[in-house]
């Protein structure tokens, strides 16, 4: 091993876990912040915790490394983006997590989900950039994929477990496709969940899981879950992950379109609230219709009137008030038909597109079922019939609007004794009448949370919020809805898109989340996961006091863990075979003190052939030394029964194994086979020292020859 650097953090570390595709460590500190770091130490980013006194339970990387997963103790776990540290998606359990593992089936072949995106052109036009000023802002932004799914070609499985003894799995960290309660396999017995580990086909489940006694010590066993149903649909369950995926980033697109909408709506409320409340607070009761109606009908106003066009509002006041409900308008309509249009049009494709595999056995084996598919085309269908509605409603409105506005200037120019243009003194009587109607819901308000009255003034108001609509569009002039009124039997045909009339859009949208929530809720339940056995593996008082790491390979579970309380001089070992239920748990257990008394601190596996170990040399002067143990000699000396006394483990080792880190007492390890890196966490946790693993012994030579010359060089100087 090749020392790197050392490095100082601000902040205690609780977590450190390495990328298996990058060189990058994730650490978490005990104010929940998780920090970035590259291998020299470079800092990527920060990401602060979602809430004040949340702390992070545990850390695990996507198999590919572009998405880190962090659980937090409240029971939220995210999924990052290790680029920008954005929030790519939240997932909740009922408890803390305690463990997670993120997996994929090594055994899978790549080339069939390529060929499935092969022959799946692209058919639909990329999304427009959003922004809350409503223009493009990063041509970067992949609002498609914003789950960054699409490069996924093998299925990989986010398996976690919480303290209160529930085990999740999510496909491709996205799509819930199992849950076990372990109670109900130990007659309610209180139980914690340790650690998870799948086998490279996912046909295998290991939790290694502590169960409370009567006394109130800590039994942990090995329990063995079936997951063949999961290996048989591996192909299923990626593809069904991958559509969840992406209909689950057009969800996300189409609730920010929503959100500006809305914004730019509020605009115009803002305006008119500006302009009319503080008229409103001065007159009784309904004078503000009754006021603004006689000046139509008879062209003279109140003195309360007056005063409020010549000298509140003014001339130069409502041509401005008139441009920025009209930018509204636009900014509006924009967002309808650039981006409302085009993302529902997508869910709508993306969700009929399951029509086809809800036919097929075996995606309906693993819950995907053709009533909820067709419940959600439905709802899509009738979500993209709304937006229609709304964008007739915005037109209308606009030229109404403008009627407004013109009278409106006409009658202050009037009462300024000046000159009104010819062309504002024309107006047909479509526009008087509907002058009329937008006069008399001035007094329609409601109070708002400062006590003062929200003019709601015309129709476009009612879809933007979340209640029925209270002027519905009248459809008697529509030639469909004649024609399907004509004939019952064809409006109730299945095929026919449903008309929800007296819905907002907003509670269209509501509708559309409902149906595609309790669409893909189902394969949640489909997969059944039978125990097949459990093993036994040690007692303890106090969980706080076991470190455990495991790996699963060749049709073995292997275990190597330290119980600080009891014997923090030993590590156990143990191993469960997973081909025969009969074959009993084999372990040993290893010391360190043939010389010098060692203490074990920490271990994890480095490979499929080495346990990476962390010790203490018990001297006067304390000492971290590094070890890395061949899994070969834990296998040799395995036996069904623990020995009292334990193997002395110095003896079968090579010469020089034990690495002394001289000037550092250490308190925690976190390796990487793939990269061969390794740091170690100082006793204060706030010290590291990073270190390149399985360096040849001439480069380690050449290095060591460089480091002095540098240090020759500096003193010469």
């Amino acid at each position: 091993m090749r020392f790197l650097e050392e490095r100082h953090v601000a902040i205690v570390v609780d977590l450190l876990v390495w990328s298996h595709r990058m060189d990058l460590l994730a650490l978490s500190n005990v104010r929940g912040e998780v920090t970035l770091h590259r291998l020299t130490w470079q800092k990527v980013w920060t990401l602060a915790p979602p809430s004040k006194g949340v702390r992070v339970t545990a850390m695990a990387w996507r198999p590919d490394g572009k998405i880190l997963a962090i659980a937090y103790s409240s029971g939220d776990f995210f999924l990052v983006d290790v680029e920008n540290a954005d929030v790519v998606h939240k997932l909740q359990t009922n408890g803390e997590v305690s463990c997670l593992a993120w997996q994929e089936n090594k055994t899978f072949e790549e080339n069939v989900a390529k060929k499935e995106m092969e022959e799946n052109p692209k058919l639909l036009p990329s999304l427009p950039t959003l922004s809350r000023s409503f223009g493009p802002i990063s041509k970067e932004e992949n609002a498609e994929d914003s789950k960054q799914i699409n490069s996924q070609t093998k299925p990989n499985l986010l398996v976690c477990g919480t303290v209160d003894g529930e085990i999740k799995m999510f496909a491709l960290g996205l799509l819930s496709c199992g849950s076990i309660n372990l109670s109900n396999h130990l007659d309610d017995q209180k139980c914690h969940v340790l650690s998870v580990k799948m086998d490279p086909s996912f046909k295998n489940l290991l939790a290694v899981v502590a169960v409370q006694n009567s006394d109130l010590s800590w039994v942990v066993q090995v329990m063995h879950f079936d997951l063949s149903k999961i290996e048989k649909h591996s192909e299923e369950l990626l593809i069904l992950a991958k559509q969840y995926g992406l209909i689950l980033s057009q969800v996300g697109y189409l609730g920010q379109t929503m959100s500006s909408i809305t914004e730019a709506w509020e605009n115009i409320l803002m305006e008119m609230d500006s302009s009319l409340s503080n008229y409103a607070s001065q007159v009784e009761p309904g004078a503000v219709s009754a006021d603004f109606l006689e000046l139509l009908m008879f062209g003279t106003a109140s003195p309360e009137l007056q005063t409020f066009l010549l000298s509140d509002l003014t001339e130069r006041g409502l041509k401005k008030l008139g441009n920025s409900i009209e930018l509204s308008y636009i900014n509006i309509q924009k967002l309808v038909l650039k981006h409302l249009q085009a993302v529902s049009a997508a869910i709508y494709f993306h969700v009929t597109g399951l029509s086809g595999m809800a036919n097929e056995k075996a995606y309906q084996e693993i819950g995907l079922c053709l009533d909820l598919v067709s419940e959600a085309s439905v709802s899509a269908a009738a979500f993209i019939s709304k937006a229609t509605e709304v964008q007739q409603v915005i037109d209308s409105s606009m030229k109404n609007y403008k009627a407004f506005f013109r009278w409106l200037y006409a009658a202050i120019l009037r009462l300024s004794d000046e000159r009104v243009p010819p062309e504002m003194v024309k107006m047909r009587q479509q526009e008087l009448t509907f002058i009329a109607e937008f006069l008399e819901k001035f007094d329609e308000a409601q109070e708002g949370a400062d006590g003062k009255p929200k003019f709601n003034l015309e129709r476009l108001g009612q879809y933007l919020v979340d209640k029925d609509l209270t002027t519905p569009k009248d459809p008697s002039g529509n030639h469909w809805h004649q024609f399907l009124n004509g004939d019952p039997e064809l409006k109730n045909n299945p095929f026919i898109v449903p008309k929800f009339e007296n819905m907002s859009l907003v509670q269209q949208h509501k509708h559309l989340l409902s149906a595609l929530t309790r669409l893909f809720e189902h394969p949640s339940r489909a997969f059944d996961t039978p125990l097949l056995q459990t093993k036994r593996v040690h007692e303890t008082k106090e969980l706080a006091q076991l470190r455990l790491t495991t790996h699963c390979f060749d049709q073995r579970f292997y275990m190597a863990m330290i119980d600080k309380q009891e014997a923090a001089d030993v590590l156990r070992y143990a191993e469960v075979c997973l081909r025969s239920f009969l074959d009993p748990v084999r372990g040993a257990l290893f010391r360190f003190s043939d010389e010098v008394e060692h203490r074990v601190l920490d271990v994890q596996f480095f490979s499929e052939e080495t346990i990476s170990v962390l010790l203490e040399q018990q001297q006067d002067n304390k000492m971290a030394v590094f070890l890395q143990f061949p899994l070969k000699i834990a296998v040799e000396q395995a036996l069904v029964f623990y020995p009292r006394e334990g193997v002395e483990a110095t003896r079968l080792l090579e010469p020089n194994s034990l690495k002394p880190l001289e000037n550092m007492v250490g308190a925690q390890i976190a390796v990487n086979g793939e990269r061969k890196v390794a740091v170690v966490l100082s006793e204060s946790r706030r010290r590291v020292r990073l270190f390149e693993m399985e360096v040849e012994e001439d480069e380690e030579e050449d290095e060591t020859t460089l480091n002095s010359t540098r240090e020759s060089d500096n003193t010469d100087k």
